[in-house]
């Protein structure tokens, strides 16, 4: 995997120790992916606790990035984190 652009947060320092990306979503200066066996990585910048990924996360299938992060697991159910000013992690 690769990143570009601005690196003011480290959004383009990507974790060497990712392997076999699925899907990549990018936030405000962060990014998310999805990786090998449903889990989720991030790096970049943490605000509003977006780096905490919830420990009820896990059989990820796909993953959405903002100010807050949203992650559809496997039985169809989505877990949400991050940004909770206006309620967008209220599920």
């Amino acid at each position: 995997m690769v990143a570009w652009g601005k690196n003011k947060y480290g959004q383009t320092n990507v974790p060497t120790y990712l392997t076999n990306v699925g899907e990549v979503s990018a936030g405000e200066s962060f990014n998310r992916v999805l990786a090998d066996g449903g889990t989720v990585a991030m790096w970049g910048a943490d605000w509003y606790e977006i780096d905490q990924i919830p420990p009820q996360l896990t059989n990820a299938v796909a993953v959405a990035a903002g100010v807050h992060c949203l992650a559809l697991k496997g039985d169809g159910t989505v877990v949400a984190w991050g940004d909770y000013r206006v309620g967008q992690i209220d599920v």
